[in-house]
C-alpha cells in the first residue's frame, strides 16, 4: 500500500506539501495537477477516518503539557507551534500542572472544542489515558513516552543516560551521587536512570541514587542533605534544573564545582551555558522534536498510516562542571 511518503517521494516534494494538497491547503495549480496525477496512478487513497474528518476540520491542533514552567516543554512547544502556523493551524494548549488526572480530563475536553489532533507532553501513560485516547476520536501524538497502539516519538533516555555516565567513567571520577526523579516517569525515571547506572557500573565508578522532585528548590535541598554525610567527587542530575539547585548547595556548602565536586544534568538549556562554570549536560534537540510532532499529527490527518518513529536526537554538551 502507498503512503503519503512514497506520493513524496514520487512527486519530488515535501510531505508537508502532499499534506497540504490532501487537505485542500495552497499548493500552486501546476503542483495539483501532478500530485492528482501521481495520486491517481499509484491508487494511493487516504484512509476512511481522515476522509470523515476533512470536512469537520477547525486547523486547531491541540498540546497538553506537564507544567508550564518545564524548559523543555516550552522549546518543545515553540518548535510545535512554528511548524503548525507555518501550515495555517493553531495551536491550544492545556497545562496539567503535573496531573495525570488533569491529562485524561485536557484530552476529553480538547475533543469537546473540535480540535482536528492532540500531541500528549506525557510523563506518564496509566490504562484510563489510554481509554481516553481511543474514547476521543481524534488523532493523538505522545511526545515524551511510548505506548503500543498510540504514534510515539521518544528520545533515547537509556543511551542518553550511558552516553553520559562514560564520559564522567573515563574522566576518572570513582564517587557518584545520581539526583533523579520516581519511576512513574518511565523515560526519565526509569530508561535515563539505568543508562547512567549500567554505564557507571562498566566503567568503575560507584553510584548511590536518590529520588527528588523536578523543580530547582527540591534538587538543591536533596543535594544539601547528601553533602552532610557523603561527598562524591561528582553528582549527576535528572535534568540542568535539578543540575543548578545541586549546583548552589554545593556552593553553600563551601565547596567549588569542579575543583571539588563535579556536577551534569539533562537538557542542554541556554541557562546550561549562562551559569558559571558551564554546565556539562546531554543536550536534547528540543525545537525539532516539537516540529516533528506536528509532522506526524499532519500526516495522520492527511491520512498517512503512523510508522514507528525513529528516537529524537541527544548529544553531549562538555563544558567546566565536569572536567578533571
Amino acid at each position: 500500500m502507498k503512503t503519503i511518503q512514497d506520493i513524496a517521494k514520487i512527486a519530488n516534494v515535501s510531505k508537508s506539501t502532499v499534506s497540504r494538497y490532501l487537505n485542500g491547503g495552497s499548493v500552486s495549480k501546476p503542483m495539483q495537477e501532478k500530485l492528482a496525477r501521481i495520486i491517481g496512478e499509484t491508487g494511493y487513497r487516504p484512509n476512511k477516518f481522515a476522509q470523515s474528518l476533512r470536512a469537520k476540520r477547525t486547523a486547531m491542533i491541540g498540546a497538553i503539557v506537564p507544567r508550564l514552567t518545564s524548559r523543555s516543554a516550552m522549546q518543545t512547544l515553540s518548535g510545535l507551534d512554528a511548524y503548525l502556523r507555518d501550515r495555517s493551524h493553531q495551536l491550544l494548549i492545556v497545562n496539567a500542572d503535573l496531573s495525570a488526572e488533569r491529562e485524561i480530563e485536557s484530552l476529553y475536553a480538547m475533543a469537546k472544542q473540535k480540535v482536528d489532533g492532540i500531541v500528549l507532553f506525557a510523563t506518564v501513560i496509566t490504562d484510563a489515558h489510554i481509554a481516553a485516547i481511543r474514547e476521543v476520536g481524534i488523532p493523538v501524538v505522545l511526545l515524551g513516552q511510548r505506548c503500543e497502539g498510540i504514534p510515539s516519538l521518544v528520545y533515547d533516555d537509556y543511551k542518553a543516560g550511558r552516553d553520559l555516565a562514560d564520559y564522567v567513567a573515563a574522566q576518572g571520577y570513582r564517587d557518584a551521587v545520581y539526583i533523579g526523579v520516581t519511576p512513574e516517569d518511565e523515560a526519565i525515571g526509569v530508561l535515563r536512570r539505568q543508562g547512567i547506572e549500567d554505564g557507571l557500573s562498566d566503567g568503575g565508578v560507584r553510584l548511590t541514587s536518590y529520588e527528588t522532585g523536578f523543580e530547582m528548590e527540591a534538587a538543591a535541598r536533596a543535594a544539601a542533605e547528601i553533602l552532610t554525610s557523603h561527598k562524591p567527587d561528582i553528582i549527576l542530575c535528572a535534568t540542568d534544573d535539578m543540575a543548578i539547585g545541586a549546583l548552589k548547595a554545593i556552593r553553600d556548602t563551601g565547596l567549588s564545582v569542579p575543583q571539588d565536586i563535579g556536577i551534569t544534568g539533562f537538557g542542554g538549556y541556554s541557562l546550561a551555558s549562562a551559569v558559571s562554570p558551564g554546565l556539562s549536560t546531554v543536550r536534547f534537540a528540543f525545537r525539532e522534536a516539537g516540529a516533528e510532532a506536528g509532522c506526524v499529527l499532519l500526516g495522520i490527518l492527511a491520512g498517512e498510516e503512523p510508522a514507528d518513529c525513529p528516537p529524537l536526537k541527544h548529544e553531549l554538551l562538555i563544558q567546566e562542571s565536569a572536567v578533571k
